[in-house]
């Protein structure tokens, strides 16, 4: 199907607007339009690449699918504003790393909790599950980070006393990027919690801690003004 963009129509499933430009993932990102379109009567304008790159940093050893937008909800701007990582190009894959980067100030409208459902509902067709970790800096990362796939190797972790090893792909993901990257974790599903064992959920509390250190600059430790509540069941670690 050709897309016309003179006279663009209601965003579905395989209209023909990237299917071209963006063969591997235009499904996703139809998914995402039909989600965008029925919660802002809009279409989402997408760039991005064919090719994946390494997420996060290069030591996560993941690489995924990226593609931006520069507006969303009544939010623009010279810079996207709103970035989709995908580990895999499908639908309906629980073993799928998927992150939803959104700048700050869109949380700051009167969407936020209409933006959560938005998210929500793309989270559970891109991977039948809920985004089960949030990460801020100078923006918001909503992600779903596989909890239930394991390292065929045991990979090192550490904290400031002692090293230890894991099987466990979150602790190794987390433990990678914490290593380069500054963020402040936010939120995090019980999923992820109760598969940890005390050496892992000790050094998750460290870590937890060490994110929200003094030293860290101030924009790193801004409070999100939203909330997510007890709906979509996310919960901070208890201190």
């Amino acid at each position: 199907m050709a897309w016309d963009y003179r006279n663009p129509g209601k965003p579905e499933k395989g209209d023909g607007r990237y299917n071209n430009k963006f063969p591997n993932t235009y499904q996703v990102l139809d998914c995402v339009r039909e989600h965008y379109f029925d919660t802002f009567k809009g279409d989402l304008s997408f760039n991005g690449n064919n090719n994946q790159i390494y997420y996060g940093c290069v030591e996560t050893r993941i690489k995924a699918y990226f593609h931006t937008s520069k507006k969303f909800a009544n939010i623009s701007g010279k810079k996207p504003v709103f970035t989709l990582f995908l580990e895999k190009s499908l639908l309906s894959d629980k073993d799928n790393y998927v992150e939803f980067q959104m700048q700050k100030d869109i949380f700051e409208t009167e969407y936020d909790e209409i933006i959560l459902g938005f998210l929500k509902k793309c989270i559970k067709d891109i991977t039948t599950r809920d985004f089960n970790l949030v990460l801020s800096r100078d923006f918001i990362k909503f992600m779903h980070v596989l909890y239930d796939r394991t390292r065929r190797f045991r990979e090192m972790y550490s904290d400031s006393n002692h090293c230890y090893y894991t099987t466990e792909e979150f602790i190794y993901f987390i433990h990678r990027l914490y290593d380069n990257q500054y963020f402040c974790m936010k939120w995090i599903s019980p999923e992820i919690i109760t598969r940890l064992n005390q050496n892992e959920l000790d050094f998750f509390k460290w870590l937890d801690d060490m994110l929200l250190k003094p030293s860290l600059k101030d924009e790193f430790l801004e409070e999100l003004k939203i909330d997510i509540g007890p709906q979509l069941n996310y919960v901070r670690i208890k201190k």
